[in-house]
């Protein structure tokens, strides 16, 4: 199964951007968060993939609902202590804050970051290896 693939396909996204699928974030990286959450800030997650702030916000809006629908949410100062439950030193602009499925979802879709390159991998690899499996099963379904 071709990378490109991959990249362009929302449907084959949305099956390999599951909970089974998140431990490989913690095997190609150190991905960090905020303290008392399991978010990562835009800052974060560019620095996670080793890209530009810039190259996820383009991302963010270029596949707005695929992020929106893992959990990627815009926080204002006053909402994001409130989340947080504790004051903090926050942007006046507010903070973008991307759930560990958000981060896989990204990396799927990031073509120019060598750690979204081995998370592709990886998940073509395993939908390769599995694909044949649940194609099997959902076969045995009908008879």
């Amino acid at each position: 199964m071709d990378e490109i693939l991959l990249l362009e396909s929302p449907t084959l996204r949305q099956r390999l951007c599951n909970p089974q699928n998140l431990a490989l974030l913690d095997q190609v990286g150190n991905l960090e968060t905020l303290s008392q959450t399991n978010c990562a800030t835009l800052k974060q997650v560019a620095q996670f993939y080793l890209v530009s702030e810039q190259a996820i916000k383009n991302l963010v809006f270029d596949h707005k609902d695929e992020i929106l629908s893992d959990g990627y949410k815009i926080f204002k100062k006053n909402g994001l202590e409130n989340f947080l439950k504790e004051t903090l030193e926050l942007p006046n602009r507010g903070l973008a804050l991307s759930r560990r499925q958000t981060v896989l979802r990204i990396g799927m879709l990031l073509p120019d970051s060598l750690v979204a390159k081995q998370i592709r991998s990886y998940l073509l690899k395993v939908e390769e290896k599995f694909g044949e499996i649940f194609k099997f099963k959902e076969i045995c379904k009908v008879f």
